[in-house]
């Protein structure tokens, strides 16, 4: 059995498509965010942005890829962003399944928060006469880690259409991927 892990920028889909799609294929869901938030026993969204920070919050997803060991069966993983930049987790996710990646193009995704800034906490930097909130920055860091992911994914998908093109895309693979593991 395996577990299919999304890995990719963030906001380029990986949570909510890997929502949808385990609901569909009536498969369990994990969010190594919401894992490692929970393990660290932070509810404050400014309290986790600190801790990624101070790397504590990294940690916490390694050790939240590690404990997946211990469940036993096939199910969808969406990784925090870098989960898929530390050489040991790719190598255990590699170990106990499969890696896809969702990829969408940084315009999409910096256009998204652009169009949900209320909703979400902004952390300020001017840089070069621009305004860039956390979450932009580490969008924008995507395109230097974007070899990282191609080389750690098994597949990609290409996100750019609507939420439901992303769901079928990605529902098929992972059939596809089942059917040929005789899942």
């Amino acid at each position: 059995m395996d577990k299919y892990f999304l890995i990719g920028a963030p906001h380029c889909g990986k949570s909510t498509l890997g929502r949808k799609v385990a609901e569909l294929l009536n498969l369990p869901f994990f969010d190594t965010d919401d894992m490692a938030q929970e393990n660290i026993g932070e509810t404050s969204i400014g309290s986790v942005f600190n801790l990624y920070a101070n790397m504590r919050f990294r940690r916490e997803q390694q050790n939240a890829v590690l404990n997946l060991a211990e469940f036993d069966g096939s199910a969808i993983v969406a990784t925090g962003a870098e989960v898929a930049l530390i050489p040991e987790c790719v190598e255990f996710m590699q170990d106990i399944g499969v890696i896809i990646h969702i990829k969408r193009k940084v315009e999409s995704i910096l256009e998204e928060l652009k169009n949900n800034i209320a909703s979400r906490p902004v952390f300020v930097e001017v840089n070069n006469g621009t305004i860039l909130d956390f979450r932009e920055r580490a969008v924008l860091s995507y395109v230097d880690e974007l070899p990282h992911y191609e080389v750690a994914a098994n597949f990609t998908i290409d996100d750019d259409g609507s939420e439901n093109y992303g769901v079928e895309l990605l529902s098929v693979l992972i059939q596809s991927i089942m059917k040929a593991n005789g899942d």
